[in-house]
């Protein structure tokens, strides 16, 4: 069941010195192939921890967002008392320079103003001046 070749040596030799070329260069191709998937491999081993570390910090990031709320309505309540206050603290100010403007006017002297309010005064004391000295000039004169 064997059967013999009758083939000269030479050629198969030729063909044996093909073969081992042949598997030469797929010992080479398999010996850069288990490079690249060595390379791949610590690459996928990066890229997973990156994912990983991601993940973690998306899964955060619902109760980061939440803080963040609620530190913006605190902003937002602080902004509301703070503008309450200015309101008020601006309306103080504006009675007080009311007032302020009220007493400046009232410490200055305005002859023709006090004049006009106390003109009965005047004419009633002018008239008793004049009775009293014309009293005083027939006292003299008699």
């Amino acid at each position: 069941m064997t059967e013999k070749c009758e083939c000269p040596i030479a050629a198969h030799e030729q063909r044996f010195k093909s073969v081992e070329d042949d598997v030469i260069e797929l010992k080479g191709n398999v010996s850069e192939l288990k490079t690249q998937v060595t390379n791949i491999d610590k690459e996928v081993a990066v890229k997973n921890t990156v994912f990983a570390t991601a993940i973690e910090n998306l899964s955060k990031l619902p109760d980061t967002l939440g803080s963040l709320k609620e530190a913006m309505l605190t902003i937002q309540s602080n902004n509301n008392v703070v503008a309450g206050d200015l309101s008020k603290v601006t309306q103080d100010v504006s009675d007080i320079r009311l007032k302020l403007d009220k007493v400046d006017e009232e410490g200055k002297f305005n002859i023709r103003l006090w004049i006009h309010d106390n003109w009965i005064v005047l004419i009633i004391g002018a008239g008793t001046v004049i009775d009293v000295g014309s009293r005083i000039v027939e006292r003299f004169v008699k």
